[in-house]
């Protein structure tokens, strides 16, 4: 059967499967004929088409085989899977076929599961041509990860290939391990390593390190919310977020400053905001009395009514960012009420 012929007719396999187990009767295949029969890819292609397979996976599985080195790798492979080139095939399969990755992800599965070959999968983020994706992957056995992360750790302790540092973190990446996305965001976050400082990428990285429990990685977002010279950046609220989740590593000396700091100012906040009421009620007392006497024509009505709707629409998003970012400056709050006034005060000195 020709991968062409199979891939001219692409939409008709897009379906979903059906809820057979296709692992099942490939597994049947191979009892009946061997693993060797993924040798013999006509024979298997026949068997296929005899078993009871729906039509659609029938051509999906096809499809896959043969645009794929999958074959080799299954009879390459020890009952202990070696995971790192799995992703790989799976992306390549994509790529070949433009099958759904679920599709892929479900057949590739049960052509493993029929040769005996067993392995996990788990629904996370990964690293993949540098770009972050959250998908379907499959899982490094732990021995390996621990064995590529001490191998790592051993790296940054003696400060020496940086090119071989980076070639593991990105692989370690790729198959969504948590603590790589952790020292690749360091790295990227304080230049360590020959690495150009990336704040943004940082970011990422290590809020899905953060994510999914890396304590050392909420420390560092904590720091760099709480410290950043960007006000666009600086987040008091997300700050507290990361240096307070459930988990976290103890906090160093100047974390714990740092969060007695975010307290103060939600305290400060809490004063801001009765403040700021108390402002604009005395506004409108003020310009309704001020109005009611000989200022009391139509333009000046006009003014004052204008002045009293900015007033009270600043308090109602310092109410919003108080309670969305309870821990962030509230300043601006009270410094736009007394703007107001002031534009206030002037259009009626020159009208």
């Amino acid at each position: 059967m020709d991968f062409n012929i199979i891939k001219s007719n692409l939409n008709t396999y897009q379906s979903e499967n059906s809820p057979e187990n296709i692992g099942q009767q490939l597994k049947i295949i191979v009892e009946n004929h061997g693993k060797s029969i993924y040798q013999n890819i006509e024979q298997l292609f026949d068997e296929i088409e005899l078993s009871d397979i729906n039509s659609v996976a029938k051509m999906q599985l096809c499809l896959i085989i043969c645009s794929s080195n999958i074959v080799d790798f299954i009879l390459n492979a020890e009952n202990e899977l070696n995971l790192i080139d799995i992703n790989n095939i799976i992306s390549d399969i994509i790529d070949k076929t433009s099958l759904k990755n679920t599709i892929v992800i479900q057949l590739v599965v049960d052509i493993f599961y029929s040769v005996g070959l067993n392995f996990a999968f788990v629904i996370g983020p990964i690293l993949h041509n540098n770009e972050i994706s959250t998908q379907l992957h499959a899982m490094m056995p732990t021995d390996m990860i621990n064995k590529d992360l001490q191998k790592i750790e051993d790296l940054i302790e003696n400060d020496e290939s940086s090119a071989e540092l980076m070639i593991l973190l990105e692989k370690l990446c790729n198959s969504g391990v948590s603590k790589a996305f952790y020292y690749l965001g360091r790295f990227y976050l304080n230049g360590e390593h020959n690495t150009i400082k990336n704040p943004e990428k940082a970011e990422k990285f290590l809020k899905i390190a953060a994510d999914q429990g890396v304590t050392e990685a909420s420390g560092l977002l904590g720091n760099y919310y709480y410290n950043s010279p960007n006000p666009l950046i600086c987040d008091f609220t997300t700050a507290h977020h990361y240096f307070t989740k459930p988990g976290s590593a103890a906090l160093d000396e100047k974390q714990q400053s740092a969060v007695s700091d975010i307290y103060e100012q939600f305290e400060l906040n809490k004063i801001l905001i009765i403040f700021g009421s108390f402002l604009a009620i005395f506004m409108l007392i003020f310009i309704g009395f001020f109005h009611s006497g000989i200022f009391s024509e139509t333009g000046r009505l006009i003014i004052g009514g204008i002045t009293l709707f900015f007033v009270f629409l600043t308090l109602i998003g310092g109410f919003l960012y108080f309670f969305i970012k309870k821990f962030n400056n509230l300043r601006w709050f009270i410094a736009l009420m007394y703007i107001i006034w002031s534009i206030y005060v002037i259009i009626l000195m020159f009208s």
